[in-house]
């Protein structure tokens, strides 16, 4: 009985320490702490997640970009274009005209390059500088090789269709909108973030103060309901003050219940805008307490903050301009076209000249030739020995947009849908003009 006694106390004695050694050190054995899965967070911090984690925002981000690219686009029409042309040819036709041969060949190369520059108001302005040579065995011929030079200035003014800049940069200027209504769209899904996150997070935190004053208030109709039971026991209150008492109880264990639900409804939704995972064993730890500011401010104050901060309000009214700004393109273009061409140009000539006898070149006795190279047409040209110019109007009437005139009308139309959805952005203005005339008249 003593060696039996003795191994049962030794079993004992390793089953105490190997216990220890479980609690003690659990990493040892393969076990470990439960790892802290809460996260704690201010106000501040949220709303930071929840601007950088939100996709639809970064996605918004983009359309500003995009748009400025767009308006860089539309803007190249008014850069310079720049125009080069070569042409080279050979060519052997038959004559025909008796005294030029019965064989006519001739070869030629030219050269042009011309700077076209397109304005805001509709005025378009080019410059072409061009130089040619042709070598032929057509007889007779005074100047062969001949090499032919010019320089012509253009000057093309719409003066009715498709003059002034509502007319000729119209699609600058409602990309220039757009880009401030895709500013605006981005600022106002900022707001509505930072709005919900915060409702969501102050939510939370009444939530939870609402599970604590309903626990404590279960906590008192329990007492309360203990001493009914006492005074019934002893014969000083009713079995009815119990009864009251017992139903004041689950009445306030279903409020804790219901609570507990709101909270976890609420931290859910918190999450989602946190782009966290829902119904996850993540407990949210809200730092900020909530804090009662008191600020008088008058009715003029709420009104100016109601419009400042109304981004839509600012996307409604870009639209009604360029509905604006689409009517006046129609307008302009239902008028007849009158534009006013101007051209101003310079040629000069040389090459190897041949004098014939009296002038004549059908006698085909040449006396002398005077020899000349490209570079002396360019000479005739800055000496100014040949200018010429020319003006003249070019009119053209449309029957179609004398008549009907659709683009104006739907432009029209348009434009007064988007100016309705403008006066409909402005309601907050009246409520907020019909609450400080019911605040004035209020004792």
């Amino acid at each position: 009985m003593t060696h039996t006694t003795a191994r049962f106390q030794l079993c004992v004695r390793i089953r105490i320490a190997a216990a220890g050694l479980l609690f003690f050190f659990p990493a040892a054995f393969g076990r470990s702490e439960p790892a802290d899965k809460s996260l704690s967070l201010t106000l501040r911090q949220c709303v930071k997640m929840a601007l950088r984690e939100n996709l639809s925002l970064s996605i918004e981000r983009l359309n500003p970009a995009m748009d400025t690219l767009a308006l860089m686009e539309i803007r190249e029409k008014f850069l310079p274009q720049f125009v080069l042309t070569y042409q080279n040819s050979d060519t052997n036709t038959p004559g025909a005209w008796g005294v030029e041969g019965s064989n006519v060949a001739a070869k030629s190369d030219s050269l042009s390059f011309g700077l076209t520059q397109s304005f805001a108001w509709g005025t378009s302005l080019s410059l072409n500088v061009s130089s040619s040579m042709t070598n032929t065995t057509r007889s007779f011929t005074t100047i062969n090789p001949s090499y032919y030079s010019s320089v012509q200035l253009n000057l093309i003014q719409p003066l009715l269709r498709g003059f002034g800049a509502k007319a000729a940069n119209v699609e600058a200027i409602k990309a220039e909108r757009t880009i401030e209504m895709a500013d605006a769209s981005l600022h106002l899904l900022a707001l509505q973030t930072v709005c919900n996150v915060e409702e969501a997070y102050w939510n939370l935190v009444q939530a939870r103060e609402n599970l604590k004053v309903q626990e404590s208030s279960l906590v008192s109709s329990r007492e309360v309901l203990a001493r009914n039971r006492e005074a019934a026991r002893i014969g000083t209150e009713s079995g009815s003050e119990v009864l009251n008492a017992e139903a004041e109880v689950a009445r306030y264990e279903d409020a804790v219940l219901s609570a507990a639900r709101s909270i976890q409804s609420q931290e859910d939704q918190l999450k989602k805008l946190l782009h966290l995972p829902a119904g996850g064993e993540e407990t949210i730890i809200l730092l900020d307490p909530p804090t009662i500011e008191i600020r008088e401010v008058s009715a003029e104050e709420v009104l100016r903050a109601a419009l400042a901060n109304r981004p839509e309000m600012d996307i409604s009214r870009r639209k009604v301009e360029n509905s604006q700004s689409d009517v006046d393109y129609y307008r302009n273009q239902a008028l007849p076209k009158l534009d006013l061409n101007f051209s101003f140009w310079n040629p000069g000539i040389s090459g190897v000249k041949y004098i014939y006898q009296d002038d004549n070149p059908l006698t085909g006795i040449v006396i002398d030739r005077i020899v000349g190279g490209r570079r002396d047409s360019f000479t005739d040209i800055l000496k100014g020995k040949y200018e010429n110019w020319s003006v003249d109007l070019d009119l053209e009437v449309p029957l179609a947009n004398l008549l009907t005139r659709p683009g104006l009308g739907r432009a029209r139309a348009s434009g007064l849908r988007k100016a309705g959805l403008l006066v409909r952005t402005r309601r907050p203005r009246r409520q907020v003009l019909f609450w400080r005339c019911h605040l004035r008249q209020a004792p």
